[in-house]
Order: structure tokens, then C-alpha cells, then sequence
């Protein structure tokens, strides 16, 4: 009789333990903060990349403030890689797109344009087909569709001499010829100007960035790359820009001419007879290979 009674004593200790043992369990589970809801991919884009799982960043507007939350990829917001920083041609001098008669139709900041809308010379429709060049020395960043600018986009980027880097956005136009990773001289044609329902006219945007950012966007209830805007963000007036950085020599850009003279000879470079070359080749110290 007292056997069972030590063993049913026994048994009330470990159950004893047990439920107290649950209890404990219980209360931790409770106490628990709820685990973070984040979006983390990959490290494709400079939320991810700087922000650590949980950071608070707006995704669209519509994150409540007791979660913490890092924004989905936006492929429109990727900061130009090392390499691509890298390449960049330096730009000592820009020009008009359009050539030194361009006119300019609407200026930076008129009803909220966040660049200059520039014609030929004649204006309306005599700029159609007309070519758009590349304003300074760059390398093409992106070419293509993009929500809230008119036909196709080229976006270049530029290195200046002190080392900024800027970028020039050429839209509405078509038939590009560049493509993304090109590197482009002052001057050089990329694309033809076209009418988009009956409006002609290159809209031309000069922005400070050092990331990729030309698609339609709205965040926090602010709607980023439009035409135009009550905010400039990083656009700088083109117009100013160009006069400020206009080209101060006669002589043709260094770019243009490397680029146009790789694989020929003396005689195809200066434009020169087979026997003018030959002896200019003589009196600088080698011979002309065909």
C-alpha cells in the first residue's frame, strides 16, 4: 500500500514538471514577435543591397508602420555596376541633339517639363525623320519602350571632367541604331525623330543619377518619370547645361575620330592620295601597310 502511494506521488511530480514545463513553452511561443514580412530576391538592386531584411522602406505607399518591409525588385532603379561606371567616356563638350538650328519649343519647366522639347528649324512636323545625335561622349544605357515618355528612349551616360556623372534622355524617337553597352561620340547619330499622335519634337532631359531609373513609377503617392512634374528631382535645366559645357574648339572630337579610323590605313584617315600617305608615312618614321 505505501509503494503505490509513493508511486502515485511520483507521478504528480513529473506531471507537475510537465505542465510547468508547457507553461513556460507557452508563454515563449506568446511573447514571440511576429517573424518580419520582407522581399528579399536577390541583391539585384540597391534597396536589397543597402537595406537588411526588415528595413522600413515604402512598397508603393501601402505598408502599414508596424511592419518593417524592403521594396520588390524595380529593375528601373539599378545603380550602374563598377564595370559601367568604368566605361564611361569622359564628355568635355555637348552639343544640341538636333543640330546648332534646332529650336526649342517648350523650355525646362514650362508646365512642369522636366526637360526641353526641341525641334528643327522649322518647327512641327519639317523635324520628322530628322536625326537625333548623341549630345556628348557616353555609353548607352538603356534603349527601348518606357511607360510615361513618348515612343522610343536612349538613355546615355556621361562622365565629366571633374569626375560627375550625368545622364541625357532622348525621347520620341525611332529607328534607333545604338545599343546598350555602345559607347557613343559626340555627334554620332542614334535615332530618327517621328510624330507621336500629331506632336513632333525630341524631348531631351539632362539628369544627375548614377543609376538606370526611365520607368513610370508611383511611390508614397508621388509619381516618378513623367514628362512633366511639380518636382525637378535630379533633372537639370538641358539648355543651361549645353551652353555651359558648349563645344569651345574647332577641332573635331578625339572619340569620333579613334572610332572612325579603326582599321584604316593613312591615306583612308586623311583622306589623302596612296602616294601623298606613303611619303607622310616615310617622314614620321614607318611604313603604310595595306
Amino acid at each position: 500500500m505505501l509503494a503505490d502511494v509513493k508511486l502515485t506521488r511520483g507521478k504528480v511530480i513529473v506531471a507537475g514538471l510537465v505542465l510547468l514545463g508547457l507553461t513556460f513553452l507557452t508563454l515563449g511561443v506568446m511573447m514571440t514577435k511576429k517573424r518580419p514580412n520582407y522581399y528579399a530576391h536577390s541583391l539585384r538592386n540597391w534597396q536589397e543591397a543597402d537595406a537588411v531584411p526588415g528595413y522600413p522602406i515604402a512598397l508603393n505607399g501601402e505598408v502599414e508602420l508596424r511592419e518593417f518591409v524592403t521594396m520588390e525588385f524595380a529593375p528601373n532603379l539599378n545603380l550602374l555596376s563598377g564595370i559601367d561606371l568604368y566605361l564611361l567616356p569622359v564628355a568635355r563638350a555637348f552639343e544640341n541633339p538636333l543640330g546648332d538650328f534646332a529650336i526649342i519649343e517648350e523650355g525646362f519647366g514650362a508646365n512642369g517639363l522636366l526637360g526641353a522639347k526641341l525641334n528643327s528649324a522649322g518647327g512641327g512636323t519639317a523635324g520628322v525623320s530628322d536625326s537625333v545625335s548623341a549630345a556628348g561622349n557616353g555609353l548607352v544605357l538603356f534603349v527601348g519602350q518606357a511607360e510615361g515618355y513618348p515612343g522610343k528612349v536612349i538613355v546615355l551616360g556621361h562622365r565629366l571632367p571633374d569626375g560627375k556623372v550625368v545622364q541625357s534622355l532622348y525621347a520620341r524617337v525611332s529607328d534607333v541604331s545604338v545599343r546598350v553597352g555602345k559607347v557613343v561620340s559626340r555627334g554620332a547619330e542614334m535615332a530618327k525623330l517621328i510624330s507621336l499622335e500629331k506632336e513632333v519634337g525630341l524631348h531631351f532631359e539632362i539628369r544627375e543619377s548614377i543609376g538606370i531609373d526611365v520607368m513610370r513609377q508611383e511611390i508614397a503617392g508621388v509619381v516618378l518619370n513623367e514628362l512633366r512634374s511639380a518636382n525637378h528631382f535630379n533633372r537639370i535645366d538641358p539648355m543651361a547645361f549645353l551652353e555651359e559645357h558648349e563645344v569651345a574648339s574647332c577641332w573635331a572630337e578625339p572619340l569620333a575620330v579613334m572610332q572612325e579610323a579603326k582599321g584604316k590605313n593613312f591615306s583612308e584617315i586623311l583622306e589623302m592620295d596612296a602616294e601623298s600617305a606613303a611619303k607622310l608615312s616615310e617622314i614620321l618614321g614607318g611604313e603604310e601597310k595595306e
